[in-house]
């Protein structure tokens, strides 16, 4: 597993994969949708607008996903970071990939949790625009469906320092709030919808196929 600092692109993708599943009883980046895992479809959705580097966490689970990605392999760089701290909170898996970024070399980076698959390319695309388009002091970019908050997030660089910051038992929320935040409107239902239970999975798992056509 390289562990080398990503150091190109203006924008980079963290993808988090190093939960412990227990609720869905199988490792969530490893589901399958299509001919695609939920791992490739978050990578595919960075790479499909433009995203050229991504860093995956992964935890306890690392060698069977790592595995898995060279079968089924996405269009982007892809880094492996190791959250090596067993049952750790989502934010300690934040930390150890903005850990892994050249941070001084981009400019903003995507917080993608591996169990939201149904965000897309345009997702990815309206964050970008809004981040263009938007002023300076706004620093967070959320997606917004039917005014409900939903994954990915963008975020400008400057967080990082941030969110690495933070103590343990604090969360992402915790800097979240206090920055100017800004809501991206998208016809995606999908970017509000999260798995945890086998019963979540079959419920994208149709939503998904019925997206296919």
């Amino acid at each position: 597993m390289t562990m080398e600092a990503l150091s190109t692109g203006a924008a980079v993708q963290i993808v988090l994969a190093a939960g412990r599943s227990e609720r869905m009883g199988t490792t969530k980046a490893l589901l399958q949708f299509g001919k695609r895992s939920a791992l490739a479809l978050a990578l595919d959705a960075a790479a499909g607008a433009g995203v050229e580097e991504s860093i995956v966490v992964v935890g306890e689970n690392a060698s069977e996903v790592l595995v898995a990605h060279d079968v089924a392999s996405s269009g982007t760089t892809v880094t492996w970071a190791r959250n090596e701290e067993e049952g750790s909170e989502q934010l300690r898996s934040l930390q150890v990939g903005l850990s892994a970024i050249a941070r001084e070399m981009i400019e903003c980076f995507f917080i993608h949790p591996v169990d939201y698959p149904l965000a897309t390319s345009q997702d990815y695309l309206l964050l970008l625009g809004a981040l263009a388009a938007g002023k300076p002091e706004t620093t967070v970019f959320f997606l917004s469906h039917n005014r409900r908050r939903g994954h990915p997030v963008l975020c400008r660089a400057a967080l990082a320092e941030k969110f690495l910051g933070l103590r343990p038992g604090a969360t992402a929320r915790d800097v979240v709030e206090g920055e100017k935040q800004a809501y991206v409107v998208t016809e995606n239902a999908g970017v509000l919808e999260d798995m945890d239970t086998p019963e979540d999975y079959q419920r994208l798992l149709e939503a998904y196929r019925r997206r296919q056509g």
